[in-house]
């Protein structure tokens, strides 16, 4: 056929007739057509009608019907009517359509139509019968996944991703300028807690920490400079520290090397790293250091909201509602705004105003909201 294709008719008949003579049904079909045009070959409707009888012979049902349409055409009807019955049996839709028609014309009486009816309704049942059994069970399935998924991507977490500060334990708040990752143990410090540890045992220089003073968390000795602190990053990484290697890859986004950025990262969220999935779902939804995707935007988006993370439940919010699904939006608006996300609260009271959330729900999430807050002050 690669011969056929490129206009080497005369190529083409020969591998046909060899594949022909072979057994090959479909060699015989493209010899029909070949005989048919005149394509590399004078026309022989002789050989042409040859080829048809052995393709259909061999069980190409449209041959069979070509055959019908040939004897047709001279008035063969009986013949005609035999070879589309046959092609009917194989669930051929032209055959069963000129069936009807004869049938509608008077020339085939209600008892053959009838046969042929039943013959090509079983063809057709044979066929699709596997094929709608398997869609019903991978739509059933998919239905069961996607119920299960929904009732882990909406239940309410117990916490924001940040967790607590690891000196008072009180919720870390949102707003990353207030605490701090301990570069030497990896630890979140409140700002509170870790101004405590200085007074006790150090001093403020100039609004920096002074060199002296220890981490409150694991009592080593802060690190003397920035050389020193990448040490003790690079060794927490070596030792699969999640938050060390979302922190290398922070840097490498920070120089716009994205690439490292997302194997860092990649490498992060594998370990359960939060904040990890959210930043791959920017990456795939900018298309930084890998080609756009939105299912894997969508996909790290609910696996950074499922672990609490107010950002990554906002953006799947947004993008329900994008796609219409005002429902989905809202859930999705009513966590992150009872994580104490400023930004979806500010939509859930729009949609208030409009009549599409009702108030006492709205008064509901203010509260959580409130509550969120006032639990990291």
């Amino acid at each position: 056929s690669k011969h056929s294709e490129r206009g080497d008719c005369e190529a083409a008949l020969k591998n046909f007739t060899r594949a022909a003579k072979l057994g090959d049904v479909e060699a015989h079909s493209h010899l029909v057509a070949l005989y048919q045009g005149g394509e590399g070959v004078e026309k022989d409707e002789k050989k042409e009608i040859y080829h048809l009888e052995q393709a259909a012979i061999g069980g190409n049902a449209l041959a069979r019907h070509n055959l019908g349409c040939e004897e047709g055409s001279k008035g063969r009807i009986e013949r005609a009517m035999k070879h589309f019955i046959i092609a009917a049996s194989h669930g051929l839709d032209e055959s069963i359509d000129m069936l009807k028609g004869w049938y509608a014309d008077g020339h085939i009486n209600k008892e053959i139509y009838d046969k042929a009816c039943n013959l090509y309704q079983a063809a057709v049942d044979v066929r699709k019968s596997p094929q709608r059994e398997a869609a019903k069970r991978a739509k059933q399935i998919s239905s069961d996944e996607q119920k299960q998924r929904d009732e882990i991507l909406f239940k309410q977490p117990s916490s924001c991703h940040v967790g607590d500060c690891s000196i008072c334990l009180l919720p870390l708040p949102l707003d990353v300028t207030r605490y701090e990752m301990i570069a030497c143990c990896g630890k979140p410090v409140c700002g509170g807690c870790l101004y405590a540890s200085v007074m006790r045992d150090g001093e403020v220089r100039d609004g920096e920490v002074a060199l002296d003073s220890k981490c409150p968390s694991c009592e080593q000795r802060f690190p003397q400079s920035q050389a020193d602190r990448d040490l003790y990053r690079m060794k927490r990484a070596e030792a699969n520290d999640a938050a060390a290697i979302l922190e290398i890859g922070t840097g490498c986004f920070m120089k716009e090397d994205y690439s490292s950025a997302f194997d860092y990262w990649t490498k992060a969220a594998k370990l359960g790293d939060i904040e990890a999935h959210y930043n791959l779902s920017s990456l795939y939804y900018e298309g930084k250091g890998v080609e756009k995707d939105e299912s894997k935007f969508v996909y790290h988006c609910e696996e950074a909201a499922i672990g609490g993370h107010p950002r990554a439940r906002h953006n799947l919010g947004a993008h329900e509602e994008d796609n219409q699904n005002t429902e989905r939006a809202n859930k999705h608006f009513t966590i992150a705004a009872s994580l104490g996300d400023d930004e979806s609260l500010k939509l859930l009271e729009e949609s208030c105003e409009s009549g599409k959330v009702k108030k006492d729900d709205f008064a509901a999430v203010v509260r959580a909201h409130k509550a969120a807050v006032d639990a990291t002050k």
